[in-house]
């Protein structure tokens, strides 16, 4: 059940979804389904991440904790397209499935329709 996270001091990296400087609601943390999905987004757009950002295989029972009320209510995940493995989706996820697609109950694949293709 583990994603791959990358962190900057100890804090996942958020993915800013916003258009208004104080509306963070569409802010939550980047979820990477495995370092090859890192790694085609920091071929096509190496300015994302920060170079000092410090990788890590994360537990979905931890990325769970995040959330709740004052936590980040969606998640932002870019995973490989499982018809062409060149090719990279992102999407944000919410409750209701969120926890089921962090733990692995839900699989991305539910998602490629509304998927971004990267």
């Amino acid at each position: 059940m583990e994603w791959y996270v990358p962190f900057i001091n100890g804090r996942a990296i958020i993915y800013h979804g916003h258009e208004s400087p104080d509306d963070h609601t569409d802010c939550g943390p980047e979820i990477f389904c495995c370092p090859k999905a890192a790694y085609l987004l920091l071929q096509r757009h190496p300015e994302v991440i920060p170079a000092a950002a410090e990788w890590q295989f994360t537990d979905g029972k931890y990325l769970t904790s995040w959330m709740g009320e004052h936590g980040p209510q969606v998640y932002y995940f870019f995973f490989c397209d499982p018809a062409d493995r060149t090719a990279l989706r992102f999407c944000g996820v919410r409750e209701p499935e969120l926890r089921d697609v962090l733990l692995k109950r839900l699989t991305l694949d539910g998602y490629l329709e509304r998927a971004d293709r990267i």
